[in-house]
């Protein structure tokens, strides 16, 4: 550790170096600065263009009129795991012409890397302390950006829809042929039940084989063990239970219809992406700043190493 002599000895010497080189080092630095400010003016000029979405608390369409709430750090993650998913992402590109816009050579064997590279810089998914999720797009073109952020979540509502269809696709088609299914049987078994019945003249037990009628009477079927055909009886109670199980199939087929026909909750857009002309990048003070800097850098490691050499 220096000394309290050491240290105000080194700390004479820089002054003592910055003094003596004073002109030179503001007359370099002063020119980086006017360097960075002309580059400026021939750096492209970018625009960010933004949008702010929830996600819905649920896919039911029911449940989100009752229950209209958002901004679960849940369903965000879940929202921002869908719009980096390779399909909006593709599908971005191929809208907007990327691989055009980003100037990617797609004869090299990297271009795939470097067009991702380009794209995940320059849009951007990110979720906000009141986990709603924030869309950006930075371009050379203010309406460009503007114009990917509307898409993006146009794209993310038609995604979320198209796995949430996938996802319940299944459940709806076995739904449908269970209850195609048994009702061909019931119809089948109705038919020639009511026609056993007819033959056998027993044509008033047929309100036994009604929807209205759940319950069994058992003196009613009792009687009709007496008559020629004795299976009859036993043949309506089994009616009555493919019946029972149709109404639940039936049941299950409605519901499950109504859920794949329903389209699902859009997502809440706070923000749509509106075209913004005031340019982010470049920014003169920036670039002046970082000239200046780096020039005083330079030509104090320069006069540095030059006087160092002479004391040598």
């Amino acid at each position: 550790m220096l000394s309290e002599e050491e240290q105000k000895s080194d700390v004479f010497k820089f002054w003592k170096f910055i003094t003596a080189n004073m002109r030179p080092l503001l007359l370099y630095s002063l020119c980086g600065a006017a360097f960075g400010l002309i580059a400026t003016f021939f750096i492209p000029k970018e625009y960010k263009s933004y949008g702010i979405i929830f996600p819905p608390s649920s896919n039911s369409i029911d449940n989100s009129i009752d229950f209209p709430n958002f901004g679960y750090d849940l369903e965000a993650d879940r929202l921002i795991q869908i719009l980096n998913s390779y399909e909006i992402r593709d599908s971005v590109i191929q809208q907007f012409g990327l691989v055009d816009y980003f100037e990617v050579d797609k004869t090299q064997p990297e271009w795939m890397d470097e067009l991702m590279k380009k794209y995940y810089k320059n849009i951007k998914f990110e979720r906000t302390p009141a986990m709603s999720v924030l869309i950006t797009a930075r371009t050379k073109n203010p309406k460009l950006s503007a114009d990917i952020v509307n898409y993006i979540i146009a794209a993310a509502d038609i995604l979320r829809e198209k796995i949430y269809k996938k996802n319940i696709g299944e459940a709806y088609q076995n739904a449908t042929q269970d209850y195609e299914s048994q009702r061909t049987l019931v119809d089948s078994v109705d038919l020639d039940l009511g026609r056993k019945l007819k033959q056998n003249k027993l044509s008033s037990l047929l309100f036994l084989m009604s929807d209205a009628q759940i319950s069994f009477d058992m003196d009613k079927l009792s009687a009709v063990n007496t008559a020629s055909d004795a299976s009859i009886g036993s043949d309506i109670i089994a009616f009555k239970s493919m019946y029972e199980l149709l109404k639940e199939y039936r049941t299950r087929f409605v519901k499950v219809k109504k859920t794949y026909s329903n389209p699902i909750p859009k997502l809440f857009v706070i923000n749509y992406g509106e075209a913004n002309f005031k340019k982010i990048s470049p920014s003169f003070t920036i670039n002046t700043g970082i000239g200046f800097l780096f020039a005083l850098f330079v030509t104090a490691s320069i006069l540095f190493f030059k006087n160092a050499s002479k004391h040598d």
